[in-house]
């Protein structure tokens, strides 16, 4: 625990387990000057078997509640200031201790799992209800895009962020050239793929949330959006008038212009090592309309884009969609009509 000077936020942290990088949650929301942070350690009770894993999430969040009420009798804090976050099966932890505090400030669940709990009764689910703002970060994780995810696919919160789709996050995969590479050992190569892509796309929300608190000046904006495929398209590509089409990954989520909506799904891409957050453009060309018994003129359309680390060039044809990264450059969704 650290404590810092009162009327401030006070921020609780259930990790998943001790390896989930909690302690540099301390220093980080202390130096952000963060009234109080809490580790909330329960790695053994996550790492059992998954029945009983999941029933501890219960009594992990009900001992919080009961933590935060005393505060709340004792010391007089105000639970509208709290901050629950949780990875994987720590989300279920904050939401269980919502259930328990009367109008707790915020849950931030990374990567819920697994999704068999949430099939279970309504009462028994992370949902909106559990605090004034819930917000998610869906990364999901499965064995070279082919098996399905554990992860939570559904909406769980105010808003809730997909990144990369919300299945799988890019640069978290081991080349399958290089399993077919006979100077390779094939069996450490299993090893390592099977290890990367589980563990590394269902902990990468840690770092993401990370980066957007130390890096601030990169704004990591989201895009309301029915599905990926019209996020890729470039169809979503308005914050609108009141901004209430877009929403920031990371501590400024709870700025979100209309706190009445709930399970608002947010669209974001990233790139492939760090630094992760990178900005959305979409580019439009309309050629011009060919005339009836008019030769057809033609020629090469050529689209370079410069940023502050680096350039790039591409040939364009017509009538053609251009959706892609350049994770060393810039992120950019063309489309191109």
């Amino acid at each position: 625990m650290k404590t810092r000077k009162p009327n401030s936020s006070y921020t609780a942290f259930t990790p998943m387990d001790i390896d989930s990088g909690s302690r540099i949650w301390l220093q980080l929301y202390y130096n952000m000057e963060i009234t109080m942070c809490l580790r909330v350690d329960w790695g053994k009770g996550s790492l059992t078997l998954p029945d009983q894993a999941l029933a501890n999430t219960k009594v992990v969040g009900e001992e919080i509640a009961y933590f935060v009420n005393t505060l709340k009798g004792e010391l007089n804090v105000n639970v509208s200031k709290c901050h629950c976050i949780g990875h994987s099966m720590g989300g279920y932890v904050c939401g269980f201790a919502g259930q328990g505090i009367d109008k707790l400030g915020r849950i931030t669940a990374l990567d819920p799992a697994p999704k068999e709990f949430f099939e279970v009764e309504n009462n028994e689910k992370l949902d909106p209800s559990d605090a004034e703002f819930v917000d998610a970060i869906h990364t999901g994780f499965s064995l070279l895009n082919i098996l399905p995810s554990i992860a939570v696919p559904q909406p769980v919160g105010h808003l809730d962020f997909y990144v990369n789709e919300g299945h799988y996050q890019t640069g978290c995969y081991l080349s399958l050239t290089s399993l077919l590479n006979p100077t390779n050992n094939l069996e450490e190569d299993l090893i390592d793929l099977v290890s990367n892509e589980v563990t590394c796309g269902h902990l990468r929300p840690i770092t993401y949330y990370i980066e957007s608190i130390l890096n601030p000046s990169c704004q990591w904006v989201s895009y309301e959006c029915s599905s990926f495929e019209q996020f890729q398209k470039g169809e979503c590509s308005s914050c609108g008038t009141d901004s209430s089409n877009c929403g920031l990954l990371g501590p400024r989520a709870i700025e979100y212009t209309d706190k009445s909506r709930e399970n608002v799904v947010l669209f974001i891409k990233t790139a492939a090592k760090s630094p992760f957050c990178v900005q959305h453009y979409v580019v439009s060309i309309s050629t011009g309309i060919i005339v009836q018994d008019e030769s057809p003129s033609g020629g090469v359309i050529t689209f370079e884009v410069i940023g502050s680390t680096g350039y790039f060039t591409e040939k364009l044809e017509i009538k053609k969609l251009y959706p892609f990264v350049h994770t060393e450059t810039i992120l950019t969704i063309l489309n191109i009509s």
